[in-house]
């Protein structure tokens, strides 16, 4: 979720961004189960593209957890 922090990001900037911390078929796991918790939604730009962007949902829990980790160290 960290790295949809920013805004919506393509496939193949996850998939770049995330190379050696996971295999794409956790990536795509993990894109689905975010999904399907209501916390990340696949979309479209102009040009075609899917992207997936954080919910108000998951920056809230995204939030919270750094809450947490803060609170922790």
């Amino acid at each position: 979720m960290e790295a949809l922090e920013e805004g919506p990001k393509p496939w193949a900037e996850l998939e770049n961004r995330l190379t050696g911390e996971m295999s794409t078929a956790t990536l795509s796991k993990r894109l689905k189960n975010g999904m399907r918790h209501g916390l990340i939604v696949r979309g479209l730009r102009q040009n075609g593209r899917v992207i997936y962007e954080l919910t108000a949902k998951g920056k809230a829990l995204l939030e919270q957890m750094k809450e947490n980790e803060k609170s922790s160290s």
